[in-house]
């Protein structure tokens, strides 16, 4: 199942990937983008600032979560599916459970937040702004564990290798950058 969103439909139109037939549109006023829970039983969406959770079998929106006050920019699920995040215009970031209730705010970006990731194990969050640092979080202590500068003015768009050892990144006109961390003890 593909899920496709364009702003000017005001829908997220549900497509078989197999037969490129469209099986469903769901409602997404204004929505920027979605993203399938990793069992693909559930769509999150960005419908008006808010975060709409979508079952896909019976094609209901379940919940409906208030909460950003501008643009949801990306919405990722963790690689266990047990919580959302969102990175918002808003200058934040926010975790969310699976059934869309807020759980925490991640601030420290002076301009808005484009873009965020969990590390393949999930214990780790890293978001993304139009003020070109990475900051990571851990997701059980949600305290900021390191802000990277990245020599870009603003970071689009972020993606974490399957070791968590490079992320790459879109950045200033689109342009790719890729970051290496160190391992414990390794120098950096």
């Amino acid at each position: 199942m593909l899920a496709l969103i364009a702003y000017s439909r005001e829908d997220v139109q549900l497509v078989d990937a197999d037969t490129g037939d469209l099986v469903a549109t769901l409602p997404a006023p204004s929505g920027t983008d979605c993203d399938f829970s990793p069992d693909g039983k559930r769509l999150a969406v960005d419908t008006l600032n808010k975060l709409a959770i979508y079952d896909i079998r019976s094609r209901r929106m379940i919940h409906l979560a208030p909460g950003h006050t501008d643009t949801i920019n990306q919405i990722v699920y963790s690689p266990d599916g047990q919580l959302i995040a969102t990175a918002s215009s808003d200058r934040t970031a926010r975790l969310w459970t699976p059934d869309g209730q807020p759980l925490s705010e991640f601030t420290g970006h002076a301009g808005p937040v484009l873009a965020v990731a969990f590390t393949p194990d999930g214990r780790s969050l890293v978001t993304g702004g139009d003020d070109g640092q990475l900051r990571f979080y851990n997701v059980a202590t949600r305290r900021e564990l390191i802000n990277i500068p990245t020599g870009f003015q603003r970071i689009r768009r972020v993606s974490i290798s399957p070791s968590g050892r490079q992320i790459a990144l879109i950045g200033d006109d689109w342009e790719a950058g890729l970051i290496s961390i160190p391992g414990r003890g390794e120098g950096g």
